[in-house]
């Protein structure tokens, strides 16, 4: 392959990433037509998604692509521009021809074939014909009347009850005009007046690579010409800026050429150039205007016919000439970004975390003396912002996420009768874009869950006192160093006992065993698991929840359930915050080191003798300022020195603050220090194992386990599901 063929990809590919913007995009806003916001800004920012579709599409040669979105876009030009009401028929429509857009993107790609688009074009011309506002009732304009004679006899009433009233031209002469017989044969078409185009290329534009004359160029060949060059912003030579630029032109084109095309010649131009397009016509008639009225003489007001308001041509007005200031304000550059491959951000990443490991391996070997005259806590502070700003580099919102879930929902609605209200929070928490990518499936899982399960139907809640609507709330934030992912429904709760039924038919538990209600619940996160009657394009094959807590976990999170019968239940994802570098306290425990993530932690307490009590064979507590916190010895947890049961006076006692459980007490050997540690998968090296974050590599190059306190503290009564074979002491 040449370079010119690799350079070319590249070009492709980076359209392809705005695709994808541009669909995300385009989907927020049908969905807020959908939900009612059918402002101009809505409309007009789906237009432009989908028009720079095109506009890619048609460069690259991906001609199916090019022939629908040309089409959708042109109904969305007659809806931005008023011609057709966005009603929620036409939006639903134009919801359906994003989906086909996505699939034509997906092929142009080659991740799929390409989609069946027939029936959709269809619809898309009906509404371009008036059929679809038609059928909507009244959007389309009413036929005109028939003119009716001076002499014919009065008319009876219509269907609607309207009588037909003959009057003479003489009748309406509130302004003392004398009628004027015109005989409409003698009228000729009005030439459509020249366009007039103002362009003036900013700054952003040619760093981008515009050259602004062949857009000159491009108007010259549809007839245009140069009438003027506004050069006033340009500086003297010593103060010229080569990369800046400071001209304005004034290009004047036949009034027959479309707008639309004249546009498309500013498809590729960055948005803070000076770009106005209107006809010169529109200057001539509101200089017309004035002159007609300063010149009329004052009259009493008097009404206007409808009639005539209705025949008047909607004028555009021209441009009116910007304030020194404004022009300078809009030559000012605009924030400019570039794009980044992520494996070049991975990278990065990676170096950093190698950082991080080479400043424990000098923190562990030279004194604190040795270690100030190498100035190595300035180095570990320069490490911290490189550390941060790569993060903040990979941090997106979880916006992004979240943006799906109303589509999805009215999907669900229609499929299953249900009434359901989102509401969303937290929308702006940013998340690792590793964690983004990954928390798609399993928050469509629990939204389907949610309606499926959770949601009863209309009939269901009025009969339980409940409104019709059912709500799902869906939110974000951040805790120390996770993210809390949440998806509640006021629904009817799990059944409990239909749950334990299913999972004794299944062969999932046994027909004794002893579950707390937290541990019914989470059976329904076991593989192969539905309490599902039938199988229905959303539920009833068993895979669905346990895909969330593999997909989760798998991400060194975790998942709880909390349900009320009759009343909802809430889905709670526990996600960190990166996957690449935190703080941590390195622990013993016999012979083996961990990491305590240090956001956990409240405070250490080296207990005296009573104050850690039993309250069983298998339970103790520490009685800490007047109130009893449940303590759980870590190494009896892993199987680490089961045998070796230290006394709580030769131990220490970390208070850790758990989403789950609270504040509780974790008993270790002793605490060595502090560090910096880099995140390394359990999963892509090992496997996922419950109370375990991931890995790292500490100071003297051996291997210390991150502990996850949440998961830790999740199930005090069984901590065999936690033993680690081979790690004992």
């Amino acid at each position: 392959m040449s370079a010119g063929d690799d350079g070319l990809d590249e070009i492709q590919a980076i359209f392809f990433e705005e695709c994808a913007e541009g669909l995300a995009i385009a989907e927020e806003g049908l969905s807020a037509m959908a939900n009612g916001d059918v402002s101009a800004d809505v409309i007009a920012g789906v237009f432009r998604a989908v028009h720079s579709i095109k506009g890619g599409s048609g460069a690259f040669g991906h001609a199916a692509l090019l022939a629908f979105s040309h089409r959708f876009e042109n109904v969305l030009d007659e809806v931005r521009a008023g011609r057709i009401a966005p009603t929620p028929a036409v939006t639903k429509v134009m919801l359906g021809a994003f989906d086909i857009l996505s699939d034509h993107v997906a092929a142009a790609q080659g991740n799929s074939d390409a989609p069946a688009d027939e029936a959709m074009l269809e619809a898309l011309d009906a509404i371009l014909k008036g059929e679809g506002a038609a059928a909507e009732g009244g959007a389309a304009d009413p036929a005109p009347a028939p003119a009716v004679e001076d002499s014919a006899p009065v008319a009876e009433a219509d269907e609607f009850g309207f009588v037909p009233v003959a009057a003479g031209v003489e009748d309406f002469d509130p302004f003392g005009f004398e009628p004027v017989a015109i005989d409409l044969e003698d009228l000729s078409p009005a030439e459509q007046q020249p366009w007039t185009v103002r362009f003036g290329p900013s700054r952003a534009a040619l760093a981008n690579g515009s050259e602004p004359l062949f857009i000159v160029r491009e108007l010259e060949t549809m007839g245009g010409r140069i009438v003027a060059v506004d050069s006033s912003a340009l500086p003297g030579l010593r103060d010229l800026d080569p990369e800046d630029s400071y001209l304005v032109w004034t290009i004047e084109l036949p009034g027959t050429v479309d707008e639309q095309d004249i546009r498309e010649c500013f498809d590729f131009v960055s948005p803070d150039s000076v770009i106005d397009i209107a006809r010169a016509a529109a200057e001539v008639a509101e200089v017309a205007v004035e002159a007609a009225v300063a010149d009329a003489p004052p009259s009493p007001a008097a009404p206007i016919a409808p009639a005539a308001v209705a025949a008047a041509p909607a004028a555009t007005p021209a441009p009116r000439p910007a304030a020194t200031g404004e022009a300078r304000a809009a030559a000012e550059p605009a924030s400019q970004t570039i794009r980044v491959d992520l494996s070049k951000l991975d990278q990065l990443l990676n170096l950093v975390g190698e950082l991080v490991i080479h400043g424990s391996i000098l923190s562990d070997r030279l004194s604190p003396a040795d270690q100030e005259r190498v100035e190595l806590p300035e180095l570990s502070r320069l490490t911290r912002q490189i550390q941060d700003n790569v993060m903040s580099l990979r941090a997106q919102p979880i916006r992004q996420a979240f943006s799906r879930v109303p589509r999805m929902l009215r999907d669900l609605m229609a499929e299953t009768g249900k009434k359901v209200v989102l509401e969303t929070s937290g929308e702006t928490t940013e998340v690792d874009k590793g964690v983004l990518e990954k928390i798609g499936d399993p928050l469509t899982h629990m939204i389907r869950n949610a309606v499926d399960h959770g949601i009863e139907s209309p009939e269901e809640r009025i009969a339980a006192g409940k409104p019709a609507e059912g709500t799902i709330h869906l939110s974000a934030e951040q805790k120390g160093a996770r993210i809390i992912v949440r998806v509640a429904d006021d629904g009817r709760g799990i059944n409990r006992e239909r749950v334990r039924a299913k999972a004794v038919e299944k062969g999932i538990i046994s027909a004794d065993a002893q579950l707390s209600d937290e541990e019914i619940d989470s059976l329904i996160c076991a593989p192969g698991f539905s309490t599902a009657e039938t199988i229905s394009n959303i539920s009833g094959r068993g895979v669905g929840m346990d895909v969330v807590r593999s997909n989760v976990e798998a991400l060194g999170g975790r998942v709880e359930i909390h349900s009320t019968p009759g009343e909802g239940t809430t889905f709670i994802m526990a996600l960190p915050l990166t996957l690449a570098i935190l703080d941590g306290m390195i622990v013993r425990l016999g012979q083996q080191r961990f990491v305590l993530p240090l956001t956990n932690v409240i405070e250490t307490v080296q207990p005296e003798p009573g104050q850690v009590k039993p309250t069983s064979p298998n339970s103790e507590v520490i009685e800490l300022r007047g109130s009893y916190l449940p303590v759980k010895r870590v190494g009896q947890i892993f199987g680490i020195g089961a045998n070796d049961r230290r006394s709580p006076e030769e131990s220490l006692v970390i208070i850790v603050e758990s989403e789950a459980a609270g504040h509780v007490g974790l008993m270790v050997d002793t605490i060595e220090n502090r560090r910096e540690v880099v995140i390394k998968s359990l999963e892509d090296n090992l496997h996922p194992i419950r109370g375990l974050g991931g890995a790292t590599i500490l100071g003297d190059g051996t291997i210390g386990l991150i502990l996850d306190i949440d998961a830790l503290v999740a199930s005090t009564n069984h901590q065999s599901k936690y033993a680690m074979k081979g790690m004992a002491a």
